[in-house]
């Protein structure tokens, strides 16, 4: 049902209804598996090898750990199930934002110790299809994006951690987001503007230091069988080098072909 893609992109964790398994993805082999008492939720593998992995079902339930090499099973309940989970680029945290609640919960973890730690629990004060479960983190770790267009600082100091920065004054909803350390900037599919309703559906260009909007991308409409579709931008991701960028767009009317990947350079 979900995959987490461990952070050197050699391993894989598949999560299922009752179960975790671990691929080795250069092979394509199952390497181990572990049975858990919860159904199929998000997931994230750390640089150990530990899976970490919620419920959809329910309201209230733990954060499971697996730690396939110890053959062990952790619980840290109190999450609100359907979570959405988020790694920490520095590996030392999981992030678990509630889709369900109003206003929306987040939850950090510190996964360096086992069983893992709760470091924090913050109230969003927005509405869960405003939050709408995401987070993003820039490359560095240091700021975290939410899908309001607001940006916190990230520290391990908990009186400086989850401290507003900024806020993108274009006053957006962003379906998906990335970050590139090499540009200095954002990459934010724009699911709604309310001030820039132009926007809506592209992909939009924020300075990291002043979230002001630099540029915005360049997406095609896509010819499926003679017939030319509209497209809407679905999700973002920067290459590694910062020189250009993965879009995948879904296509507005197609039914045999809904989803395309389109490459963007930085002259967009």
């Amino acid at each position: 049902y979900r995959v987490g893609i461990s952070p050197d992109g050699q391993m894989a964790a598949l999560s299922l209804s009752g179960s975790l398994v671990l691929v080795d993805l250069q092979t394509a082999e199952v390497v181990d598996s572990a049975g858990i008492s919860s159904d199929w939720g998000d997931i994230v593998l750390d640089r150990n090898g530990r899976a970490h992995t919620n419920t959809d079902r329910g309201e209230t339930g733990p954060l499971v750990t697996v730690d396939f090499a110890a053959d062990q099973v952790y619980f840290r309940y109190g999450l609100s199930l359907g979570s959405v989970l988020r790694m920490h680029p520095l590996e030392s945290w999981v992030y678990g934002v509630s889709t369900r609640q109003v206003p929306a919960i987040l939850r950090k973890y510190d996964v360096t110790t086992l069983p893992v730690q709760s470091l924090r629990l913050e109230t969003i004060g927005v509405d869960k299809d405003e939050l709408g479960g995401n987070i993003w983190f820039s490359e560095d770790g240091t700021r975290m994006l939410t899908a309001t267009g607001k940006l916190f600082t990230v520290s391990s100091d908990y009186f400086e951690d989850f401290l507003l920065d900024k806020t993108i004054q274009d006053d957006i909803f962003a379906a998906w987001a990335d970050h590139s350390s090499e540009t200095g900037e954002w990459a934010v599919v724009i699911g709604n503007s309310t001030n820039v309703p132009s926007l809506n559906g592209k992909v939009a260009f924020y300075d990291d230091q002043t979230l002001t909007r630099n540029s915005v991308a360049d997406i095609r409409d896509v010819p499926i069988g003679g017939t030319l579709y509209p497209v809407l931008a679905s999700r973002i991701f920067y290459s590694e080098d910062g020189s250009g960028q993965v879009l995948l767009t879904s296509n507005l009317g197609a039914t045999a072909d809904p989803f395309t990947v389109q490459v963007l350079n930085m002259s967009n």
